[in-house]
Parts: C-alpha cells; sequence; structure tokens
C-alpha cells in the first residue's frame, strides 16, 4: 500500500513542474472525491450515542441585578452539584416556559446562559437540566448516510430533516420522553484538537439514558493535505486511483496545461468501477439501473456515456 509520501512521489515524477504543495492538495482533493464517490463499506464507522438524564438538583436563584445571564445553584439535600465540564445543555427554570441553552459552568453551582433571561428576579426557583444533543465521532463524515436503531422498540430510529425536527420541537418545547426521531444539527469544535464534528438532535429531549447504536461513514481526513509515511484509509490494490485522480484534477486546471490521453482517464475509471463492483458484488450499478428505469436514465446515470451497443461506465458515473 502506498504511503502519502509515495503517493507525492508518483504524482510529481510524472509533473516534476508542478510544485509539492500544490500537488499535496490535488492529493487530498481527489481523496476526498473518491471516498465521496460511492457508499464505500470500507469507510463505514460504528458507534453508540447514549443520552443522559434530566438533573433536578435543587432549586436555583436568578437575579437581574446579578446579571442577565447568571444562575446560582442551591443543591438539594444530598448536595449534588453541577459538572463544570458539561456542554450542550439546556435548562427550563420556574415561571418561564422557553429553555434556555447554557454557555458554561464556571463552578460547580454557578451557570452562564447564552441567551438573557427574559423573568423576573427568582431566588428559590425549580428548574429541570436536559440535553438533547450530542456529538458524532469526529471522523463521521458529514452529510453522508447514517443509520440509527432503536434497540427498545426494535425498528430504525428516523433521521429526519433539520426542518421536521424543528417544527416538531416547537410544538413540544422542551418536553422530555422517549426520542421519537433524530435529527442533524450544527457541527462544533472539538475541545481539544479543535476539529469539527457533527451533532445530532433527538427529539423530543431523552428523559433517562438510552441507547442507540449507529452506523455512518467516515471522512477521509481531518484536516490539511496528506503527507509522511501515514497511509490512506483504502483498500490494497488500488491506491493508484488517488494519484491518478490528482493527475485528472490537475490536468482540467488549464493553468498548468496538462493534457492526459483518453485511456489514462479510462484506465483510472475503469479501476474505480472494478473496485466499486468488488465493494458491493455490483448491488450499487443495479441499483442504479432499477432506480433509472422508475425515474430516467439521465437522473440516475449523470455523465455516463451511451453507445448504440449500451451503456460505456469507463468514461464517468
Amino acid at each position: 500500500m502506498r504511503t502519502w509520501d509515495e503517493q507525492l512521489f508518483k504524482l510529481r515524477s510524472r509533473h516534476p513542474r508542478i510544485g509539492e504543495g500544490e500537488c499535496k492538495v490535488e492529493l487530498a482533493e481527489g481523496y476526498r472525491d473518491l471516498c465521496g464517490e460511492f457508499r464505500w463499506i470500507f469507510l463505514l464507522g460504528e458507534t453508540i450515542l447514549q443520552t443522559e438524564a434530566p438533573v433536578l438538583y435543587g432549586t436555583v436563584a436568578v437575579s437581574l441585578a446579578g446579571g442577565l445571564k447568571n444562575l446560582v445553584l442551591t443543591p438539594d439535600a444530598g448536595g449534588l452539584t453541577w459538572n463544570t465540564t458539561w456542554l450542550n445543555r439546556r435548562i427550563v427554570i420556574q415561571t418561564r416556559a422557553e429553555p434556555y441553552r447554557i454557555a458554561s459552568f464556571p463552578s460547580p453551582t454557578t451557570a452562564t446562559l447564552i441567551d438573557n433571561w427574559a423573568g423576573l428576579d427568582q431566588t428559590v426557583a425549580t428548574y429541570a437540566m436536559y440535553r438533547s444533543e450530542y456529538p458524532m465521532p469526529p471522523d463521521c463524515d458529514y452529510g453522508q448516510e447514517m443509520y440509527f436503531w432503536d434497540v427498545n422498540n426494535q425498528k430504525p430510529l428516523p433521521l429526519v430533516t433539520a426542518v421536521d425536527r424543528l417544527e416538531a420541537e416547537a410544538l413540544e418545547v422542551a418536553r422530555m420522553d422517549y426520542p421519537r426521531g433524530i435529527a442533524r444539527v450544527q457541527i462544533q469544535p472539538d475541545a481539544v484538537t479543535s476539529e469539527p464534528y457533527e451533532m445530532m438532535q433527538f427529539f423530543p429531549a431523552p428523559a433517562d439514558i438510552y441507547s442507540f447504536p449507529a452506523w455512518y461513514f467516515k471522512r477521509p481526513f481531518a484536516s490539511g493535505p496528506p503527507s509522511g509515511t501515514a497511509k490512506p484509509l483504502w483498500p490494497a490494490g488500488y491506491e493508484d486511483l488517488i494519484w491518478r485522480k490528482a493527475e485528472i484534477n490537475l490536468s482540467r486546471n488549464p493553468v498548468h496545461r496538462i493534457a492526459l490521453s483518453k485511456s489514462l482517464e479510462q484506465e483510472y475509471y475503469a479501476r474505480l468501477w472494478a473496485l466499486k463492483k468488488k465493494n458491493d458484488g455490483g448491488a450499487e450499478i443495479q441499483r442504479r439501473i432499477l432506480r433509472a428505469q422508475e425515474y430516467g436514465w439521465a437522473t440516475w446515470f449523470r455523465g455516463m456515456n451511451f453507445t448504440a451497443s449500451g451503456i460505456n461506465p469507463l468514461v464517468g458515473g
């Protein structure tokens, strides 16, 4: 299996006029293109999203004089307090129906709201603190397909659009129950690495600790062009697809004046489709054909070359 340095050497040996930095960028772009071309089974990742139970620890004081966004906790008889490392919490406080997002917990007995408190001063207000948003693993490729399983009900947990999730949330503000669905929401930076990761939101907000197995497609790498002795997450025997894809991308930039023969591009696509057939036994191609027969060939075979003898998969798709 070629390392990234070997991929770079192969590309630069064929195009020595192109700088090392640009070749690295094109290798990264080519790799991302390849990973997003199909639903590659070898990029499938698995995780479990485990929810948290709501928090009811005594009462809170909210004072307009002390700050529009500051909370002070009065612990219950058991002396329970908050965890200063918590993230993505929301709180509903007595006398107000709307949930407030919590920015941080400066101490085990204080919290700072993101939005200004809209109510009057409170000294012993009851509250409910909950969490509905949870992160996917850092290597989750945003926008790719995901699948969630409802273990308790032995059926898929529906992945819905953000609009549907917002409508459901508006109708059931701050309601906590067993989740009926999940939706993509924002991207957040990791607290340690600053790499972006995808957040998912359950609705209704979980009323207890539940576990949902999930499957997702991994993104090629977190950031920056590849380099060094590391190897791309790609099957052995097809590593030449990466630098060939980078070469094709370079040839499409008129500044470089690189003219690739049609046979080289055909070789690339032939190997690409050969890998895809090995990936799923041709199931993806059969799916496209069946869908094309139902909805029209143009939609499902963009870029395909049609000849008198049939479909030529060597020139795109």
